[in-house]
């Protein structure tokens, strides 16, 4: 019996184990911005169903005194991402929505969080982020409001 009890308990947590998702994934989709070569030039780069969870430091606009930032971020991946002002993944920060439209020319970033949240995930915890256009980061006097992300 104790035989039978302790294999049955070692199933379910075999189970258990199978059934949770790997721990390294990607988001769906693209996740693209555009930024201002070092010839002057205007450049956009996309990145192609991006690591999830986790923050992505954009090379071309890494390093704050050689480069201006990022801007008009775009994402069209299935997850909530953040954008931050800063590289990995600090500074001031802006929420943008899964399939969302570009986002306006003032919305600079250095960096990119994706949050391993498909679709409406954190809808719900925000009841009153309506589909609104993104402000720039800093545009409310710093003020950071989440879920201001662009409409679907």
């Amino acid at each position: 019996m104790r035989l039978r009890h302790t294999l049955s308990t070692a199933l379910g947590a075999l189970a258990l184990v199978v059934s949770l998702p790997a721990s390294a994934s990607a988001a769906t989709g693209d996740f693209s911005y555009r930024y201002t070569g070092f010839d002057g030039t205007p450049q956009s780069a996309t990145l192609h169903d991006p690591a999830s969870p986790g923050c992505i430091t954009l090379p071309e606009v890494a390093d704050p005194d050689s480069s201006e930032p990022a801007f008009a971020p775009h994402n069209d991946t299935d997850e909530w991402v953040m954008v931050f002002t800063e590289p990995d993944c600090t500074g001031d920060s802006w929420t943008l929505r899964p399939h969302g439209h570009p986002a306006t020319d003032r919305l600079t970033l250095r960096s990119v969080f994706l949050t391993g949240r498909h679709g409406n995930a954190l809808r719900p915890l925000f009841p009153d982020s309506e589909d609104r256009p993104a402000a720039p980061c800093g545009a409310s006097g710093g003020l950071h409001l989440p879920l201001l992300g662009v409409a679907a």
